[in-house]
């Protein structure tokens, strides 16, 4: 189950405040040590006696190098818990960069939801209006059932089939001194004649075609159409 966005910043902030009561801290090892004096009438040269102390030092690596610390043996319980806060530290940090990171992409996954929502919130409204406008024109409950993305198919292609039939016109609006070839309006193909082209027979993918190839071929003589 995945944890919400509102649920890891709660955790990050419980995280930072127990960051904020961190006491005295302070990494490295602690170790024990007993040494023998070298003395021969001393106890420690005793066969089985572990030798002087034992002496406290704290160790902890630098730059690569080990350095030495040497603890009072009255100060041994501080600095155990010293390390031990140290080590608190650094899981805290651990878990803080963790859970951050889950927040960067659970924000970026809200992100998208959101967008993803907004999307379809607008298509959603853009349906509606268009059904109250059919059914503003045509009566109520008109657009029921309609499939909006077919109706805008049919009139895009309206408009197309009437662009085709504005070109038509200004192209043959002067065919007085033109007795070139022209499109027949059932093939399409050119021949011989009254140079009249008919667009309007014709798909609209060729009608627009059609129009390129007259422009290319028109006289000199004769105007391009007005505007």
């Amino acid at each position: 189950m995945s944890t919400s966005l509102s649920e890891l910043e709660a955790r990050r902030e419980h995280l930072k405040q127990q960051l904020c009561e961190l006491g005295d801290l302070r990494p490295g090892s602690l170790v024990k040590r007993y040494r023998k004096c070298g003395k021969l009438n001393c106890h420690c040269a005793q066969p089985g006696e572990t030798g002087h102390g034992p002496s406290w030092s704290l160790t902890h690596d630098v730059k690569g190098r080990t350095a030495t610390r040497i603890i009072p043996e009255a100060l041994v319980p501080q600095t155990r818990e010293q390390i031990a806060e140290y080590q608190r530290l650094r899981d805290l940090i651990r878990d803080l960069v963790d859970v951050s990171e889950k927040t960067c992409e659970a924000r970026i996954e809200n992100r998208k939801t959101e967008d993803d929502s907004k999307n379809t919130s607008l298509a959603a409204q853009l349906a509606r209006d268009a059904a109250v406008e059919v059914d503003a024109l045509l009566g109520s409950g008109a657009s029921d059932g309609m499939n909006f993305e077919a109706i805008e198919t049919a009139v895009r292609r309206q408009v197309m089939g009437l662009a085709a039939r504005v070109i038509e016109q200004r192209l043959n609006a002067d065919t007085s001194d033109y007795a070139g070839p022209s499109l027949s309006k059932h093939t399409g193909r050119t021949q011989a004649g009254t140079g009249l082209l008919s667009l309007s027979a014709l798909p609209v993918a060729d009608s627009v075609r059609a129009a390129g190839i007259w422009e290319s071929r028109r006289p000199a003589c004769l105007p391009p159409p007005s505007a």
